[in-house]
């Protein structure tokens, strides 16, 4: 995939006016070295000598080391410093000036040794929301390990936390005002290449003076050509003191600016307004490329003879150009593009002939598969990165329930081909269906997973879901992943359509194809399809329109797929199950109701048994080394307090093990601060 080409088309991010642009890489390279490593040190430091590492990560600067570094510094020197002592001894004093000083002076340096240009105005309201949601995340640290990372923060001062936030607040508005001013002074005073810059001309056709470097745009709207061209290497061109004082003085002179000899160069023989190119004066070829020229082959392109300009028809007297009678269509002539370049790609030629018939290179077929892949939801799959330690079942936990969908899912003659299974929020639904997704993956039956997350942009509603079963299952099958591809390429804009047009596309359509050419044998090919979490996908109407296709295209076929489906006993789905008045799912669906069918108490009690004593071997509180911890009475409370949801019960787990502190004394904590008046109480 090809860089975007409107990321930075004048090179003013890589470029300085005082610095050549291998000189300002190094510069940036060197300060990156140094913020890693002040960062490293500082976390070993605390780590193994000051033994409080844990709390690293809670502070804004080391977060966001380089980012809103005026506010940072202005912060702490102004608000929190005064209240400490910032160089107590050697390690204060380092990390300080290292992260609360020297951070602010990078950023300075970018603001006005580079070429960088304003900054939108939109880019204000993004800063207050980061710092904004810095600001929650402090009362989440201090609902995880106890503490403010700032004082200010404590609501109990409100009114401090009140003028510390408008303070915080209106000084990044203040400094956000400031830098787009220095910046746009900086540009007034000349101090930006902006002639020597990137030059990206599209759509065009460019000739490139060797002597100058320039890029001469031609455009003609009827005959020739089109290129994308880009150019790799701006010349550095260091700024005097006179032309900041010319700079100076443009700035507060209403007088328009003279063109520059370069910029005259570039505007000499641009199209006018029947099309033609006008004057182009041919450069000669440099003997000897000076350093940074941009030197290489030229490309010979043809183009009508009447769009060239002339030089041998040339009135000396005139100056201006006899271009020839002949018929365009009669005769063709050959020019050089970018003589003498080099470091410069030509990408999406373009042939425009004289008849408007328009012929892209074979490049640029759509690709399908590439397609399908962009708009899938890797997040959605039973092993993703982004499902790390997903929630699962114990070994000796939910056997029954575990066997009987497993029993299910293996019986391919059953008649009913869709499992639901409805239980509460915390019933373990999320890690039946991943224990059940990892056993069929083993024994190569899990066709796809879909993974339904309300808390996930990519997976909280429909727009990958048909996508994304329909990758997993082509990669089961070459002849399958080729027809999925060639729907792709067929329909472009099939993942704008309703799900059912989609499934029956991407899915159904390329499975019967398959199957009928004899490349897929449809009773070995992996048959398990799981949708996990049906109620976390946003709107009723969404969740209805998903049980609609799964009736409409995979039940109503003729296909070896078993679906096994979890969630909530939500409307949309207890409506489509309930036999009075009878769903449509009614009679093909087989419904496990989780809650009402097995009864968790008893695994529930294996579960805690287990995990707390294994984090009672692995603690370094000897009293949880006894075997008399937990003690029977402890866990019957818990038991109790979970009413059979296994999410409470995790989530002690959880809590209990966290390493910092004692699990004897977490555990004390659970069971004197959730149980209060009406609820469990220990007797």
């Amino acid at each position: 995939m090809s860089p975007s080409r409107n990321f930075d088309p004048s090179a003013k991010y890589v470029t300085s006016y005082l610095f050549k642009p291998r000189t300002l890489a190094w510069i940036r390279l060197s300060l990156a070295v140094l913020i890693t490593g002040v960062l490293i040190f500082c976390i070993i430091f605390q780590a193994v000598v000051l033994k409080n590492a844990q709390k690293f990560l809670s502070f804004f600067t080391n977060l966001s080391y380089f980012g809103l570094s005026l506010v940072v510094t202005i912060v702490y020197w102004g608000l929190i410093a005064p209240s400490e002592d910032p160089f107590k001894d050697f390690f204060e004093a380092f990390s300080n000036i290292t992260k609360h000083s020297l951070n602010a002076a990078f950023g300075l340096f970018e603001l006005f040794f580079t070429n960088a240009g304003p900054h939108p105005w939109l880019h204000l309201l993004w800063t207050i929301v980061i710092l904004g949601l810095y600001v929650a995340t402090g009362y989440i640290t201090f609902a995880t390990q106890g503490f403010y990372p700032y004082t200010f923060l404590d609501p109990k001062n409100l009114k401090t936390l009140l003028i510390a936030l408008g303070g915080i607040t209106a000084s990044q508005i203040i400094l956000f005002i400031l830098t787009w001013g220095i910046i746009k002074i900086r540009e007034a005073l000349g101090l930006i290449n902006e002639s020597e810059s990137f030059a990206q001309i599209s759509p065009s056709v460019c000739v490139l003076s060797a002597q100058h470097r320039t890029v001469r745009p031609f455009l003609n709207s009827h005959q020739g050509f089109v290129a994308t061209t880009t150019l790799m290497v701006p010349k550095y061109k260091k700024k005097t003191v006179k032309s900041i004082v010319d700079g100076l003085g443009n700035l507060f002179s209403s007088k328009k600016r003279p063109m520059a000899r370069d910029e005259q160069d570039i505007a000499h023989g641009l199209p006018g307004e029947e099309g033609s190119l006008g004057h182009v004066h041919a450069q000669p070829p440099l003997e000897k490329p000076a350093e940074g020229s941009i030197v290489g082959p030229a490309i010979q392109v043809t183009a009508p003879e009447h769009l060239l300009p002339s030089h041998s028809n040339t009135d000396p007297s005139t100056g201006s150009s006899a271009h020839s009678n002949s018929s365009p269509m009669q005769h063709t002539a050959s020019i050089s593009m970018f003589a003498n370049a080099q470091r410069f790609n030509v990408e999406n030629m373009i042939n425009v002939g004289s008849s408007q018939n328009v012929q892209i290179g074979q490049g640029n077929r759509i690709d399908g598969w590439k397609m399908l892949l962009e708009n899938t939801a890797s997040n959605a799959l039973h092993d993703s990165g982004a499902r790390f330690d997903p929630p699962k079942c114990d070994e000796d936990t939910r056997v029954e329930v575990i066997q009987e969908l497993m029993d299910w899912m293996q019986d391919c003659d059953a008649p009913q081909r869709l499992l639901c299974m409805t239980g509460a929020a915390g019933a373990g639904k999320s890690a039946l269906q991943q224990t059940v997704a990892e056993r069929c993956s083993g024994s190569n039956t899990l066709g796809s997973a879909f993974f339904f997350s309300a808390g996930d942009p990519t997976r909280n509603d429909l727009t990958h879901i048909v996508p994304t079963i329909a990758c997993q299952i082509g990669l089961h099958n070459s002849a399958l992943q080729n027809a999925i591809a060639k729907a792709v390429e067929k329909d472009p804009l099939i993942f704008g359509k309703k799900i059912k047009v989609q499934m029956d596309t991407l899915v159904v359509a390329p499975f019967k194809r398959v199957c009928a050419s004899g490349e897929l044998d449809r009773d070995s090919f992996p048959h398990a399809i799981l949708i996990d979490g049906l109620d976390e996908c946003s709107g009723e109407e969404n969740q209805s329109e998903l049980l609609f296709t799964i009736k409409h295209c995979l039940l109503d076929n003729d296909l070896p797929f078993r679906i096994f489906l979890a969630s909530r006993p939500e409307w949309a789905i207890r409506s489509t199950l309930d036999p009075d008045p009878e769903g449509y799912l009614y009679q093909l669906a087989y419904h496990i109701k989780l809650s009402d069918k097995y009864d968790a108490t008893a695994d529930i009690r294996r579960y805690l048994w287990r995990r707390l004593r294994d984090i009672g071997r692995r603690s370094r509180d000897r009293r949880a080394h006894s075997h008399l911890w937990p003690t029977q009475k402890d866990i019957e409370k818990l038991v109790a307090a979970a009413s059979g949801q296994f999410i409470y019960a995790a989530t002690v787990v959880k809590y209990v093990s966290d390493h910092r502190s004692s699990p004897v004394d977490i555990l004390r904590i659970v069971k004197h601060s959730f149980y209060r008046e009406g609820n469990v109480r220990g007797r």
